[in-house]
């Protein structure tokens, strides 16, 4: 929670970031903007002017008045002060925390890592007790992508979202070398063929997966073009996927799952998210997953980094697709794993210590309503601003 008072602090701008305004962007930036948020909302962006840096940071009205003000004025504009707690708390952290203001601190202004502390009071350092394997698992995928050398924000998120990959041998081959002998393992021996015909239609057109939908003579919801999009996934061992492919899919089919998908190659089923069911709502989900909990008890678990655990071992956890991150491409963790680089990235380049790394995820994710004690999403009128709170 962000310290009472600290909007009352001294702040100014950096020389960090400059502001450009909507008239002066070219027109790639401009055509990028309005995929993202409605051009009435938008000032600008925020451009880096770090040597060799290609951050920009979208500006709303908002932040771009923020600013602006500050540069001339060592106190935030009235309308801001005006309000009450927690209307502009998480706004004017995360322009300090992104290095765009600085706040007062002694004799000096600081931002970025080094701010924390003063915006977050003791809760920056406040220790969690007894993480899952799930957390444990996504903070070991941190602290590796923490000492990697000559990273970009896109190749350090791509790590991050495909740690824990299994690396394929020889004892897979037998059973995984091809799209026809994946069909073979999953299928041959699979007694609910009826149960997959009568309810569900197979996706033909999905690389990489093989997707079902229910069939179109059951009412379903177009998931993820209006509404979020609940995500349980099901993460078993590759030798035991069959099995678990079996027991899940009578479940799936009595529950509110409207698709689900599982992985149509070796490399779909060596990565930890390698069957994913999707739902409309949380409690369907969670009345699925209770069921599977029940029946894959002695399954063993392999673990997707960066979901919410269900159960004990980290076989079964879900995540939350929102509806516009999708518009975006964004799934759950590709919009948790492109903040985590870019916030390791600025850890590193700030000499931030390892040990405190994973308490600055913790405030500055905080900020965007993810808990990392659980990697989960902390509902607030249905779902993250994606536009950058900006």
């Amino acid at each position: 929670m962000i310290e009472t008072g600290f909007l009352n602090r001294r702040f100014r701008t950096t020389e960090s970031f400059q502001l450009t305004e909507w008239n002066q962007l070219t027109d790639n930036d401009r055509t990028m903007l309005l995929t993202v948020a409605d051009v009435g909302d938008i000032y600008g962006l925020f451009i880096s002017l770090s040597p060799g840096s290609t951050t920009q940071i979208i500006a709303g009205r908002e932040s771009a008045l923020i600013f602006l003000h500050c540069k001339d004025y060592f106190h935030l504009p009235n309308f801001v002060l005006s309000q009450p707690y927690g209307k502009y708390e998480n706004l004017v952290a995360e322009l300090v925390l992104n290095d765009i203001l600085a706040l007062q601190y002694q004799e000096t202004y600081i931002s970025g890592s080094k701010a924390a502390p003063l915006i977050f009071g003791s809760e920056w350092l406040e220790r969690q007790s007894s993480p899952g394997k799930l957390s444990l698992l996504s903070a070991n995928a941190i602290r590796y992508c923490f000492h990697l050398k000559n990273e970009t924000v896109k190749s350090l998120g791509n790590k991050l979202y495909t740690f824990n990959v299994i690396p394929m041998d020889k004892s897979h081959e037998k059973y995984l070398s091809s799209v026809s002998a994946v069909s073979d393992f999953l299928f041959t021996h699979f007694p609910e063929n009826n149960t997959l015909s009568d309810n569900w239609t197979l996706n033909r057109e999905r690389r990489y997966w093989f997707s079902w939908s229910r069939n179109k003579s059951i009412p379903q919801q177009k998931y993820g073009e209006t509404v979020n999009t609940y995500k349980l996934y099901l993460s078993p061992m590759p030798e035991a996927t069959a099995s678990l492919f079996n027991i899940a899919v009578p479940v799936l089919t009595r529950s509110g799952a409207g698709s689900f998908k599982i992985g149509q190659t070796m490399n779909g089923l060596l990565r930890p998210d390698k069957m994913v069911a999707y739902f409309e709502n949380r409690d369907d989900l969670l009345l699925a997953a209770n069921e599977l909990e029940a029946l894959c008890a002695n399954t063993p678990a392999h673990g997707v980094p960066f979901t919410t655990q269900f159960d004990k071992n980290g076989l079964i956890s879900f995540g939350i697709d929102f509806q516009a991150s999708r518009k975006q491409g964004y799934s759950w963790r590709t919009w948790i794993t492109d903040m985590l680089a870019s916030i390791i990235l600025q850890a590193k380049m700030e000499n931030l210590e390892i040990d405190l790394l994973l308490e600055y995820i913790k405030v500055r994710l905080f900020i965007a309503n993810v808990d990392i004690s659980n990697w989960s999403y902390i509902d607030n009128e249905g779902g993250p601003d994606l536009q950058e709170k900006f």
